[in-house]
Formats: C-alpha cells, sequence, structure tokens
C-alpha cells in the first residue's frame, strides 16, 4: 500500500467578521492563535472540534463569527507521480478513461487528488454564564478546478521546486482517481460541486478550576 503522500497544498484564510451584541461595560478582546479547519479533502469530512470563540464576550451577550476558507490540493502516490512526470513532454491535457486504466495498472494502491474547495461558516455565539456558552454553526461548501494551479506551479518553478507532474495535467480541472479499500472513485475534467453541510449545536464549559497557567473546556 503506497505511503500517503500529500504535495502542494496552499491554504487562504480570509479575516473573520466579527458582530457583537453586549452590554455597555467594556471588555477587553482576548485574541488567540490563528485558528484554522482542516481543509483537506479527507480532514474536511471528518467531523471536527471548532475552536472557541476569539474575543472575550459577557454573560448575557451574542457574537456572529464568519469565517471563509480556501483550499488547493494537489495530492498523489509516489507511483502516479512517476507516471505523471513521464507524460510532461506530450504537454498537457485532460485526464480520461486511458489514463484511469493505466493509473489502477500501476504497482501498489495509487491515488490522485487535484482540486480546489472554498467554505464559508457562520457561528452565533450566546454566553449564558460566566462558564457557559452555546453556539450554532452553519456552513456552505463549494468544490471545483478553481483558479490557483497557475499561481503555484509559478511558485515552485521560481523557488526550485519539484512540480510533481502538475505539468502533464490541465489547470484549474478536478482530478479525483482512487482506490481505498476498494471503494473506486473517478471523477475527472472541468467539474464542480456545492452546497450545505450539516449544521452544528455546541455548549462550551470552562468552570474547572486548573494551575494559573491552563484552562480546560468541555
Amino acid at each position: 500500500m503506497a505511503t500517503l503522500r500529500s504535495v502542494s497544498t496552499c491554504a487562504l484564510l480570509a479575516a473573520s467578521l466579527l458582530a457583537v451584541a453586549q452590554p455597555a461595560t467594556p471588555v477587553q478582546p482576548l485574541y488567540g492563535r490563528l485558528r484554522a479547519r482542516d481543509l483537506t479533502p479527507f480532514g474536511f469530512v471528518r467531523r471536527d472540534m471548532h475552536p472557541a470563540y476569539a474575543v472575550s464576550i459577557e454573560p448575557g451577550s451574542w457574537a456572529i463569527e464568519t469565517e471563509l476558507g480556501y483550499q488547493n490540493t494537489w495530492a498523489l502516490s509516489p507511483e502516479v507521480e512517476r507516471y505523471l512526470v513521464a507524460r510532461e513532454p506530450l504537454g498537457r491535457a485532460e485526464l480520461g478513461p486511458a489514463d484511469v486504466q493505466a493509473i489502477r495498472d500501476l504497482p501498489g494502491e495509487n491515488y490522485l487528488i487535484d482540486t480546489e474547495l472554498a467554505s464559508l461558516d457562520v457561528t452565533f455565539h450566546y454566553k449564558f454564564t460566566k462558564n457557559w456558552t452555546g453556539y450554532v454553526i452553519g456552513s456552505a461548501v463549494r468544490y471545483h478546478g478553481g483558479f490557483l494551479d497557475g499561481t503555484i506551479e509559478n511558485f515552485h518553478e521560481t523557488f526550485g521546486f519539484s512540480s510533481f507532474g502538475r505539468p502533464a495535467v490541465k489547470r484549474d480541472d478536478v482530478n479525483l482517481i482512487y482506490d481505498l479499500k476498494s471503494s473506486q472513485v473517478e471523477i475527472f475534467g472541468p467539474q464542480h460541486s456545492s452546497g450545505f453541510t450539516d449544521p452544528v449545536i455546541g455548549l462550551r464549559y470552562t468552570g474547572i478550576s486548573m494551575a494559573k497557567a491552563w484552562q480546560l473546556a468541555l
């Protein structure tokens, strides 16, 4: 089984837009580390814990937070990389059924994931008490060929990085070819798909006493 290999991943994160409604008492904002969801194709569909709100709000206050994420992913197994590099002298071309069969015939388990993903999260926060906060998250996602392939290839060329077989494939297409535990997937060409994900409803509790340098949230 080929070792998982992910290359040429570029994530662009827009700054969060915050709308806060809270009492007149001034509150010092508390900003944490840069928080980002896992936007890789396999990581994005996994249920993960969302980070806490980045700004401190008072009990009885609410806030709206929006996050926009965008990522270009080019991931492939070593055998597929060698196959595409050998094709580079022929110029760019859309992948087709013949390429899928050639990749299937390669030794080991192989895959190619070439796509861009845009996500938008809108979160409503409400602080009930000092230690209890509730939140509801609505999300939308779009998979498509995107527009960053040329920028990333130029970056690799400028700094002398490997092309990883990109020049053999037409830019800004969606190419998903893999067989994981016999679940075969074949998608190639100009594709796009968008929609809403399941909403998230959560509660957060921070009232557990710990040492001064630590804080535990449940």
